[in-house]
């Protein structure tokens, strides 16, 4: 008698080893088509470039063996409760309520579905190779005119910065979404945190990256009312959720990329070892810039920094908007746009 005669029989409908290493090889190639589709992308509406975590492949490839199993068909999961707890920490808890209160004072900008969202900033990136060390470039402004088509559309809309015009293309048609979110997208999403929550879940994409799934809502909420336009309502929906998101705790010293002051919304990724900051303006609730940073032996350092200027409504791509009435400064009281 060998070994492998004292191993316990397979389960029924277990794969077979063929099988499982159809499944392994499907599931590298998949990982493998993401990482150079990563590559390969010149635009993106990131609000910080890419962070190059040493062994990211590696260690996603070593995730393989577990994804067979559950490819492969394990026992169902118990029922998960419908209500989310509210488990950040109660100083976070307070701040996003009180913010959330304050959006309610402010006025609604709204686009109409043939007008662009217009946002500017002043942005710090990591301009370091893909897999080196970080290098941050200078502050640079950078501004986006994000299309409010309310059907699937190719023309997305564009990003200028670094003295360049890059058009937001994606391929053959996006709808409205979590990746491509108008303003109509926004005020038609639950104001229930619960029900948000599973929204937002429902569209994250199949193969993202080795960061758990609460970090990957956290960074999506934060892109969200960071570099876009949404209702009052929405925007303070979408900072109740965060209550739901564990590990979600504050930042008192954050001050964004001008030297704003605020209070910073953060959480820490324990794979990547990195942490996103939301800073929001207590003094209005409404989101001012973002902070990134990853934590060395040295302490955390800065590898990507966003500060909001202004938002507005533009009428034609690419031309920033010159009504006052479309246009305000980030932290001030927004306006409604004229009839």
């Amino acid at each position: 008698m060998n070994d492998v005669d004292l191993l316990p029989p397979p389960p029924a409908g277990a794969p077979t080893a063929a099988e499982r290493a159809r499944i392994e090889q499907a599931l590298r190639e998949n990982l493998r088509a993401e990482v150079r589709a990563e590559r390969r992308a010149v635009v993106r509406r990131d609000r910080v470039a890419t962070v190059a975590v040493p062994g990211l492949v590696l260690a996603c490839l070593g995730t393989v063996a577990a994804l067979v199993l559950v490819v492969a068909g394990t026992p169902s999961s118990p029922p998960v409760e419908a209500a989310r707890p509210i488990v950040a920490s109660a100083p976070a808890v307070d701040v996003l309520e009180a913010a959330s209160r304050r959006l309610a004072q402010t006025d609604v900008l709204a686009p109409s579905a043939d007008q662009f969202v217009y946002v500017r900033s002043i942005a710090l990136t990591n301009e370091g190779a893909y897999d080196g060390e970080v290098d941050l470039g200078d502050r640079h402004t950078r501004e986006i005119w994000l299309s409010q088509e309310p059907g699937s559309t190719s023309d997305q809309g564009l990003i200028r910065e670094f003295g360049q015009d890059w058009p937001i293309w994606g391929g053959t048609g996006s709808p409205v979404g979590i990746r491509r979110p108008t303003y109509a997208y926004l005020a038609s999403l639950p104001s229930d945190p619960d029900a948000l929550l599973d929204e937002l879940t429902s569209q994250l994409p199949t193969w993202d990256d080795a960061r758990s799934t609460d970090q990957v809502l956290f960074d999506a909420i934060v892109d969200l009312v960071s570099e876009g336009l949404a209702p009052p309502d929405t925007t303070a929906a979408l900072y109740r959720a965060l209550t739901r998101i564990p590990g979600v705790e504050v930042d008192d010293d954050a001050r964004d990329l001008l030297g704003r002051p605020g209070i910073g919304i953060t959480r820490t990724e324990d794979v990547f070892l990195t942490r996103t900051v939301l800073i929001i303006d207590p003094s209005t609730g409404e989101t001012i810039g973002a902070r990134y940073l990853m934590s060395t032996p040295a302490g955390d350092e800065v590898f990507g920094a966003t500060a909001v200027v202004a938002r507005g409504v533009a009428d034609v791509v690419g031309r920033v908007p010159d009504d006052p009435d479309e246009m305000v400064e980030a932290g001030g009281r927004r306006r409604a746009a004229p009839a």
